[in-house]
């Protein structure tokens, strides 16, 4: 705790000196020191003695969101999170709680009109390791693009559609929970439609369709992807792999490192990153036994078909 404090009373002193303090991040979240290869950095200030104040901003200066976080680095959102659009309007308030969403959610459509009201609940059933609840979406009210009310105290047909005027998904609330069929044509991924039945919220079951007409069921929205190797778990291959690497055992490392890598939609590992260690002969021993987990992956999903998602894996050697 007191090295805690030490680290906050520093990075306050550096802040104090200067209006903000600029961070860089790549892609992946991970923080860079190289601008030319940064997809986006923070502006952060000191908004009292516990809390940073951060606005984040592509590269090209556009703002995309802001907020406050009790850390510089890892980033856990507290109170009130804005997200921008692509016009610099502000495209969604969320009230966050201990980096997560808990509390009152507002969206606005890019004229500025009100879109929905509704509220992140907490689950008391549902405690993680860490002792935080997990927390599940309930809609208020819903106004469509002319501004007429559809959805009133959770319940009503609801439509939605993007600036283009194209019909994104429909279907009914009840009691602020998605109830019955619901149809959609997202522009996300290969999902060209689908069609999903809820009961007071919960997903029953949803088919989607790719570009070739394939048909994907689903009982859940979102899959992790899983490691699905001979070895029971991920940390028992990694703890099998790195005790047996010459390498590693002859330069003599330790301590604990990020590595960061990609699960693609096949199961392979790609991309695989070890940023923050200097020694060139353990990161590319890292890195030749990441990718031996080539084919030992289950793709993640999303609505039943095969996603790309980022892993940070810590370990220790």
């Amino acid at each position: 705790m007191k090295y805690y404090l030490f680290f906050f009373i520093l990075a306050i002193h550096a802040l104090q000196a200067q209006s903000f303090e600029r961070h860089y991040f790549k892609e992946n979240g991970e923080e860079t020191l190289n601008p030319d290869i940064a997809q986006f950095f923070r502006d952060y200030s000191i908004k009292d003695h516990k809390v940073f104040h951060f606005v984040q901003y592509a590269m090209n200066g556009m703002k995309e969101c802001e907020g406050d976080t009790p850390l510089i680095t890892p980033l856990i959102r507290e109170g009130k999170y804005i997200v921008y659009d692509t016009n610099q309007t502000i495209r969604e308030e969320t009230e966050y709680k201990n980096g997560q969403p808990e509390g009152l959610q507002k969206k606005y459509y890019s004229d500025h009109k009100l879109e929905e009201v509704g509220y992140w609940v907490k689950d008391s059933n549902s405690v993680d390791e860490k002792g935080r609840y997990a927390t599940s979406y309930q809609i208020e009210s819903y106004f469509d693009t002319k501004g007429k009310l559809v959805v009133e105290k959770g319940t009503g047909p609801c439509s939605r559609w993007n600036e283009a005027e194209e019909l994104i998904e429909e279907g009914v609330y009840l009691n602020g929970l998605k109830d019955g069929v619901w149809e959609g044509y997202p522009s996300e991924q290969s999902i060209i439609f689908y069609n999903e039945i809820y009961e007071k919220g919960v997903l029953i079951q949803g088919i989607s369709y790719d570009a070739l007409a394939q048909p994907y069921r689903y009982k859940k929205l979102d899959e992790v992807a899983v490691f699905t190797g001979k070895e029971k778990t991920l940390e028992a291959f990694l703890r099998r792999a790195f005790t047996k690497s010459l390498t590693i055992r002859t330069r003599s490392f330790r301590g604990e490192i990020l590595v960061s890598c990609v699960v693609n939609t096949k199961g392979n590992i790609t991309e695989v990153q070890v940023p923050s260690l200097r020694d060139r002969y353990v990161r590319e021993e890292i890195i030749r036994i990441m990718n031996r987990m080539n084919g030992k992956w289950q793709a993640s999903k999303h609505r039943g078909q095969c996603t790309s998602t980022q892993l940070h894996i810590p370990v220790r050697l």
